[in-house]
């Protein structure tokens, strides 16, 4: 009963309570479930030997006032035990009246215990005449009540797994603001309907709006004006859709809407006028008329023949042509073809012989125990030292290789250097762990494990137990039989696995029990806006409370400030890494950043935070600065690639925080002021490296290296504001 499947607990209850009635010579039996507040009760299975019942699950609650000894009895610990209902004690007085009004003359009762808490009560009854209850039938109906107990707890804790898992969902895939469908969803929904496209030869659209003229209003009104705005588009937009098509809300004043079983293109563009013409409507709020308009890009499938990443793409390239024509208008996309496959194959060459040629460089990225403040283990990261472009990170060349056999030489190779950097590490006394991604074409590979085990025979001074493979969860979900089995022959070997980006993918609590991967990484892009989003940091508090109550290890990745930390402790992680931790980087100077790393004096001191107030602003300070700084490099290095941060001193993020919230909040504090001048020297620098020649590269390296130092010099004064502000704050919840 205790093993049973929550749906049924419940029959397997009704045939216990009959056997054990029985056996009692009992004439009736039954259980009677609590309320919360233990106000009332509902009779939810019984057993009658002559079919005279008390009402069965469907009559209503009873108050529990109607048997107050009785209720009081049973919470004290004491069983019920009554031979004679007649000769019950004046005490009685109320139960004796309301067991004679039900023709009881002899009772047995004992409680339904769930989670260390009286839930309920199971009883025998005799109807016809008085009888003694013998000790071995109190046994053995407690014996029952135990069961009982057990089966109703573990229905409740199934049920809080699935209420937790079906809100999880609902914060991933929706959007908090608009309750539209988010990046999430929109890409489930038009993976189905591209799929759907092409078996049923339907034509669908693919469009990417953008709100015109919405920045003045968050400007000039606030942001509470701008969400309302939002608010009301997104109506507006589902107004003018059909049933079966899709809006999403992908952020800030971006929306897509997936429009299935168009007839035509012209079909398509009659709905645009009408999605435009909607969107021109003024917006009447608190007395203000507020005007906005849409530009619109849209792909038409099976035209545009891509997957539904390329055709969001293709849309979102049309809008931007929409906006340079004008605005307020809509645009199809006009195909260009994608890159020559002649083209694809060089680069992939040139992939291989910077592999085989020695061009490839592991960088590795501390990950840090934030309660002991001790440094655990590294993930390494794969980086191309390219002649003529300098260093590239991943995303520069990892993508060209998806679905080509050259990830899997790739994995074997950064293996391979992750041993021998193990191997080294434990010779200068290094105790840590070595996080290496893992490509789904090694996982499915039927030889990876005998080739696993034969490269770690040739470094027999490794614990494998120091290796943690991380597989993206959405790949480990293609094919969850051969990812479980590769798992668990792992685990034999020592080796653990980690199951990468959890939070931003689709993995049922069913998938999640079936991989048995030891470790849970939070998603950078879930853990990113904690500070700022509600939402977020309920998908995070859900994630770490699904991870363990499957007794999983769970890790934070995309730390990037002392407060993202503090939230993460709060929340119940202590394993995290991010660039607010430490920023990859060469091997050879891990030792002596762990010789100087010193835990943020946050994680230490643990000063009490309540994460719904104004100071979320101050918290959130340091991770918009390291941002800022950020974009500037990547600016400066990508060729304008990446758009331009502000370089106002009063028109930043952290410059309009300063001067306005921060000032009126924190003015008075020596603390606040001195991150005025901080904030100064982080502009000038930048303002310097913007003048030197981006084409050569060696000469922007020291100013880019000063940009950092300053960078850190104001982050450690914005981490000592925090801990000033917060240190003798009492407590608050988590929320």
């Amino acid at each position: 009963m205790v093993a049973a499947p929550a749906d049924a607990v419940g029959p397997l209850v009704e045939n216990a309570l009959g056997t054990v009635a029985r056996r009692m010579g009992a004439e009736r039996a039954y259980v009677f479930v609590l309320s919360r507040d233990g106000s009332t009760m509902r009779n939810t299975q019984e057993w009658s030997a002559s079919g005279l019942g008390l009402g069965g699950p469907s009559a209503p609650p009873v108050s529990t006032s109607l048997i107050p000894r009785w209720m009081e009895t049973l919470q004290h610990g004491d069983d019920i035990r009554i031979d004679d209902v007649t000769k019950l004690p004046e005490t009685w007085r109320v139960d004796r009246e309301q067991l004679e009004q039900l023709e009881v003359r002899s009772v047995a009762a004992v409680a339904i215990r769930v989670a260390g808490r009286m839930g309920g009560f199971v009883a025998m009854e005799m109807l016809s005449d008085t009888r003694s209850w013998r000790d071995s039938e109190m046994r053995a109906l407690g014996f029952l009540g135990d069961l009982i107990g057990g089966a109703f707890e573990r229905r409740r804790n199934e049920q809080k797994l699935l209420d937790s898992r079906r809100r999880l969902e609902e914060i991933a895939l929706y959007d908090p603001l608009t309750r539209l469908p988010n990046r999430r969803l929109l890409a489930d929904r038009m993976d189905e309907a591209v799929a759907r496209a092409r078996e049923q030869g339907l034509l669908l659209g693919v469009c990417y709006l953008d709100l015109d003229g919405f920045k003045p209003i968050n400007d000039t009104h606030g942001h509470k004006m701008g969400d309302r705005v939002l608010v009301t588009v997104a109506s507006r937009l589902r107004g003018c859709v059909r049933e079966d098509d899709t809006v999403a809300r992908l952020g800030g004043d971006e929306f897509v809407l997936l429009m299935n079983h168009l007839e035509s293109l012209s079909d398509c563009a009659a709905l645009l006028e009408r999605v435009l013409a909607a969107l021109a409507q003024p917006i009447q709020i608190d007395g203000h008329s507020l005007a906005v308009t849409g530009s619109a890009g849209v792909t038409l499938f099976p035209q545009d023949a891509g997957d539904a990443d390329t055709l969001l793409r293709h849309a979102d390239h049309a809008m931007y042509q929409a906006k340079q024509h004008g605005r307020n208008r809509f645009q199809f996309f006009k195909s260009v073809k994608d890159q020559p496959d002649e083209s694809h194959k060089l680069e992939l060459v040139r992939i291989r012989e910077a592999i085989e040629g020695d061009e490839l460089r592991l960088h590795v990225q501390p990950r840090v125990d934030m309660g002991s403040g001790r440094v655990v283990g590294v993930e390494a990261l794969v980086r191309w030292e390219h002649p003529e472009r300098g260093l590239l990170p991943p995303g520069e060349f990892l993508p060209l290789m998806e679905g080509d056999e050259l990830l899997h030489d790739l994995d074997w190779w950064v293996m391979d250097g992750a041993l021998d950097l193990l191997a080294q590490w434990q010779d200068a006394g290094l105790d840590l762990t070595m996080s290496l991604n893992l490509s789904a074409c090694s996982l499915q590979d039927t030889g990876f494990v005998a080739s696993l085990q034969e490269m770690l025979a040739r470094h027999p001074s490794i614990d494998p137990a120091r290796l943690l493979f991380e597989i993206i969860e959405s790949e480990a979900l293609r094919d969850i039989e051969t990812t479980a089995s590769v798992i668990r022959a792992c685990a034999v070997l020592g080796v653990q696995f980690a199951l990468d980006g959890f939070g931003n993918g689709y993995a049922s609590l069913i998938d999640f029990r079936c991989l048995p991967a030891q470790v849970v990484k939070i998603d950078q892009t879930v853990v990113r806006d904690i500070l700022r989003s509600r939402d977020d940091r309920n998908l995070v508090k859900g994630v770490i409370g699904i991870a363990n109550a499957f007794q999983r290890e769970v890790i934070a990745e995309g730390v990037e400030s002392a407060a993202h930390g503090l939230l993460l402790m709060d929340l119940g992680c202590t394993l995290a890494q991010g660039y607010g931790i430490a920023e990859p980087m060469p091997p050879q100077q891990l030792a002596a950043w762990i010789e100087g790393f010193r835990p943020p004096r946050l994680w230490s001191t643990r000063p009490s935070v309540d994460w719904s107030t104004v100071d979320l602003s101050l918290l959130s300070m340091e991770a918009v600065h390291r941002d800022w700084v950020k974009r500037l490099i990547r600016h400066v290095l990508s060729d304008t690639a990446t758009k331009l941060p502000d370089l106002q001193l009063a028109s930043c993020d952290f410059g309009r925080w300063y001067l306005g919230d921060g000032r009126a909040r924190y003015g008075q504090l020596h603390a606040f002021q001195a991150l005025g001048d901080l904030h100064g020297q982080v502009h000038r620098q930048g303002l310097r490296l913007l003048e030197i020649d981006r084409l050569d590269r060696e000469l922007m390296a020291a100013p880019i290296a000063t940009l950092l130092e300053e960078r850190d010099i104001l982050v450690e004064g914005i981490r000592s504001l925090q801990v000033h502000v917060l240190e003798d704050r009492p407590r608050g919840d988590v929320a």
